[in-house]
C-alpha cells in the first residue's frame, strides 16, 4: 500500500488548553495525538494513519498554516491516556508516534485547505492527495526533499563521527561513485570549525569598527537636521524651503548645508547614508530649470505655475511632514510605510527617522539591502522594512559586544552596505568562498598514489639541490605528509588537518608509510607513538618535529587520513593486513552519492537516476559480476558537457567500461546488448 501524507493542526481555542501547549506537547513527546474519543473518531482521523506515513503538523499563522514539524509514523494508531498532555474533550488521547530521527523543524509555507472551527478545542486533522491536488503535490515533494536532505546530513554527520573516533579512514566502491568527492566534503566537516562563518564575519566588522569618521561633518549635519526639522514645524515653512532649487534660496545670511530640505536629506546628509531617490519627481514637486514653473509628479506632462504649486504644497505636503514630525516614532513607522500621495522618495522619509532616532537603526534605506543582511544574521519572520531594520542592529551590537553609539551605528551601516548591497548575480554576500578556500588549503593536502610513489615522497628524504659553484648536492625535506604533521603538531588552536590520499591502493602501501604504520594507528597517536624515522640522524630545524636535539617523531591527534580507492583495479597492490586494519573501511554504493546531480545536472536528475539504476541491475545478473561493478554518478555528471545527450555519454564512457567488465566472460555480446537496453529504457 502507498503511503499517504497527513496534516494535524494543533490549533485550539480554548483558555485552559491555550495553542502553544499542544504544540510544546507535540513537539516534547514525539507524538501527534487528538483529543476526540475511540467513539467519535469514526474511522476519519488517525486510525487511517500507517506506518510509513508522512505526517506534517501545522500551526495556524495569519489563517495560513505554516508546517513545523513533520515525522515519518512508526507505529499504528493506538488509543492511550496521557496524562501530561492538556486535556481536551474526554482527556482520552489518539497517540501516534513519530520517529525522532525524522523530526525536524521546517521553515516552508504552504497553501493549505485546512477547516478550522471558531471555537476549536482540538486540533484538526486532513489528508493531503498529490496525486489529484497540484498544491498538495508541490508541498509533498517540497518536504520529501527536506527529508533526503535531512537523512543525507545525517549521513554525512555519521561519516565525519567516524572518522573523528578511528582518525583513518578508507572510502571504497565501484567506478564513479564520487568517493573523491565525499573525501573533500568529509575533509571540509573536520577542518571548518562550526563558527568558521562567525569568524569571518567578526574579522569583517572589527575592520569597519576601526573606521575615521570626520566628526565636523557629523556635527554639521546633526545641526542642519535640527534646523530642518524646526523649520517643518515651524507655520512659516514653504515651497521654497522643500523644493526650491540653490539660486532660490531664502535666508542667505543663514548657513544651511543643504539649501533646501530634499536637497539636504538626498545628498548633504549623506553620513547617515545614501538615499538617493533616483528622481527629484519622487519629491511630489520640483522646480524646473526656469526656476519659475514646477512639475508635479501626478501630471509630469504640463508645467505648473508656483501658485498652483504653492496650493498643492500648502494642502497635502505640507501638512502631512509636519504631523510626520510631530509624531511618536510608531507613527512615524506607520506614516513611512503608508507614504504620502505625492511624496514617493520612500528612502528620504526613512531617512528623516533615522535622523530623528540614530540610535535606533542602521542607516541604510534599501529593502533588499536590509533583507539580506536580515536574512543572513536572523532569518526570522520579520516583513517589513523597520522591523527588520531594528533586527539586524539589535543583533549586531549584542551578539559582537559592540558600544552602542552613533559612531559605531555608522560604522555597522557602512559594514552592511558593503556587504549586503549586492548588485546582479556576479556579486557574492561576504566573500566566504575566498576565505574559506584558503583556510581549507592551508589544512588540507591532497595526494595521488601511483606505483611510484615512495617513502622520500610521503615522509621525508634527501633531495638534490644546487649549491655554488653549480655543484649538486643534496638535503632531507619533509614528505607531504610529515610536513602536514609538523604544521598540525605547532598550530596552537588545535586545528584539525587532514591528508586525502586518492587511490591509496595503487602505491606499495607498507613502503610509503614505512615505520608509521605504527604512529598512524588511532591507539598510539601524539606522543605516545613516537618513532624515529629513516633519517632521524639527520634532522634539522626545518625538518624536525620537536628539535633538532629530538629527533622523534608522532602523528598528531588532529591529524586525519582519508583514502580513496577502487578495489575492483586488478593491477594494483592490496592492503596487507597490518594496514588494514589501522584504518575504518567504508562502502560507497552507486545510489548513496546521487545527491552529486542536483548541483551539477539537476535537469536531467530523474533520467539520469533511473538510467544508472537500470544499468546496475543488469551488471549484478552478470555471472562474475557484482555490485563491486556498479556505475556510479559521476560518470553520469559528463551529461553536462554534452548538454544532455545519454546517446554520448553511452558511447564515449559508459560502453568503454562495461567492455572491460566482460572481458573474457561468455557471452560478452549478448550481455552488451542487455546492459545498452537497460540503459536506453531505464
Amino acid at each position: 500500500m502507498n503511503k499517504r501524507y497527513w496534516v494535524v493542526s494543533p490549533n485550539v481555542k480554548n483558555k485552559e488548553e491555550p495553542e502553544n501547549e499542544w504544540i510544546k506537547a507535540i513537539v516534547e513527546t514525539e507524538r501527534a495525538f487528538m483529543g476526540w474519543s475511540p467513539e467519535n473518531d469514526k474511522g476519519r482521523t488517525f486510525s487511517n494513519i500507517k506506518p510509513g506515513d508522512l505526517i506534517l503538523i501545522a500551526k495556524r499563522e495569519k489563517w495560513k498554516p505554516k508546517v513545523i514539524l513533520c515525522g515519518i509514523a512508526s507505529s499504528e494508531a493506538v488509543w492511550d491516556h496521557f496524562e501530561d498532555t492538556p486535556s481536551a474533550a474526554q482527556n482520552i488521547k489518539m497517540i501516534h508516534c513519530i520517529n525522532r530521527g525524522m523530526l525536524e523543524k521546517l521553515k516552508l509555507d504552504f497553501d493549505g485547505t485546512a477547516w478550522y472551527g471558531e471555537n476549536s478545542q482540538i486540533p484538526a486533522i486532513y489528508e493531503l492527495h498529490p496525486e489529484h491536488n497540484t498544491k498538495d503535490k508541490l508541498l509533498v515533494d517540497a518536504l520529501l526533499n527536506e527529508i533526503e536532505t535531512l537523512k543525507k546530513n545525517e549521513t554525512m554527520n555519521d561519516y565525519t563521527e567516524l572518522i573523528t573516533n578511528n582518525k583513518n579512514m578508507v572510502l571504497t566502491g565501484a567506478p564513479g561513485t564520487g568517493k573523491t568527492f565525499l573525501a573533500i566534503r568529509l575533509a571540509k566537516n573536520l577542518i571548518f570549525p562550526a563558527d568558521f562563518k562567525e569568524g569571518i564575519v567578526a574579522q569583517s566588522i572589527d575592520s569597519f569598527l576601526k573606521q575615521e569618521i570626520d566628526l565636523d561633518l557629523l556635527n554639521r549635519t546633526d545641526e542642519t537636521w535640527l534646523y530642518w526639522r524646526n523649520r517643518i514645524l515651524d507655520k512659516n515653512f514653504n515651497l521654497d524651503d522643500f523644493a526650491n532649487t540653490q539660486a532660490n534660496i531664502k535666508s542667505p545670511e543663514k548657513i544651511i548645508y543643504g539649501y533646501y530640505l530634499m536637497n539636504f536629506l538626498e545628498w548633504k546628509s549623506l553620513i547617515y547614508g545614501s538615499s538617493k531617490p533616483g528622481n527629484a519627481f519622487n519629491y511630489g514637486i520640483k522646480m524646473n530649470n526656469d526656476n519659475t514653473t514646477y512639475t508635479i509628479y501626478d501630471n509630469k506632462e504640463e508645467p505648473v505655475s508656483r501658485e498652483i504649486a504653492e496650493a498643492i504644497f500648502n494642502n497635502k505636503i505640507k501638512p502631512w511632514l509636519q504631523e510626520f514630525i510631530k509624531s511618536s516614532l510608531p507613527e512615524k513607522i506607520q506614516m513611512a510605510e503608508t507614504g504620502n500621495e505625492l511624496i514617493r522618495a520612500g528612502q528620504l522619509i526613512r531617512k528623516m527617522i533615522i535622523l530623528d532616532n540614530p540610535m535606533e537603526f542602521l542607516s541604510i534605506y534599501q529593502d533588499n539591502t536590509i533583507k539580506r543582511a536580515y536574512d543572513y544574521f536572523i532569518k526570522g519572520d520579520a516583513v517589513t522594512y523597520f522591523k527588520q531594520n531594528k533586527a539586524v542592529c539589535d543583533y549586531l551590537l549584542k551578539h559582537y559586544s559592540i558600544d552602542k553609539n552613533k559612531l559605531n551605528l555608522i560604522r555597522l551601516s557602512s559594514y552592511v552596505w558593503a556587504y549586503f548591497n549586492v548588485k546582479g548575480q556576479d556579486n557574492k554576500i561576504i566573500d566566504e568562498n575566498s576565505i574559506s578556500d584558503t583556510y581549507f588549503q592551508e589544512h588540507c593536502e591532497f595526494v595521488q598514489f601511483h606505483p611510484s610513489y615512495d617513502y622520500t615522497d610521503f615522509v621525508e628524504g634527501l633531495r638534490p639541490v644546487k649549491k655554488g659553484n653549480n655543484e649538486l648536492g643534496f638535503e632531507l625535506r619533509n614528505g607531504v605528509f610529515k610536513q602536514l604533521c609538523k604544521k598540525a603538531a605547532n598550530d596552537k588552536t588545535g586545528a584539525n588537518y587532514v591528508i586525502i590520499i586518492d587511490e591509496i591502493n595503487r602505491a606499495e602501501i607498507s613502503k610509503v608509510f614505512g615505520e608509521l604504520f605504527f604512529a598512524i594507528d588511532p591507539g598510539y597517536r601524539g606522543k605516545k607513538g613516537m618513532v624515529k624515522t629513516q633519517y632521524a640522524n639527520m634532522q634539522n630545524e626545518d625538518t624536525c618535529l620537536i628539535s633538532p636535539d629530538d629527533p622523534s617523531f608522532y602523528v598528531p591527534e588532529n591529524v586525519f587520513i582519508i583514502g580513496t580507492m577502487n578495489d575492483i583495479d586488478r593491477s594494483v597492490e592490496s592492503f596487507d593486513f597490518a594496514m588494514r586494519r589501522r584504518f575504518i573501511w567504508v562502502e560507497i554504493k552507486a545510489d548513496d552519492r546521487v545527491e552529486m546531480f542536483d548541483e551539477n545536472i539537476p535537469e536531467w536528475k530523474e533520467s539520469a537516476i533511473k538510467k544508472m539504476q537500470a544499468i546496475n541491475k543488469a551488471i549484478e545478473g552478470i555471472d562474475g559480476l557484482n555490485n563491486s561493478y556498479n556505475i556510479g554518478p559521476a560518470y553520469f555528471l559528463k551529461l553536462k558537457q554534452y548538454k544532455g545527450s545519454f546517446s554520448q555519454l553511452w558511447d564515449y564512457h559508459i560502453e568503454p567500461l562495461v567492455k572491460e567488465y566482460l572481458r573474457g566472460l561468455p557471452n560478452a555480446e549478448t550481455h552488451l546488448e542487455t546492459i545498452n537496453e537497460a540503459f536506453n529504457n531505464g
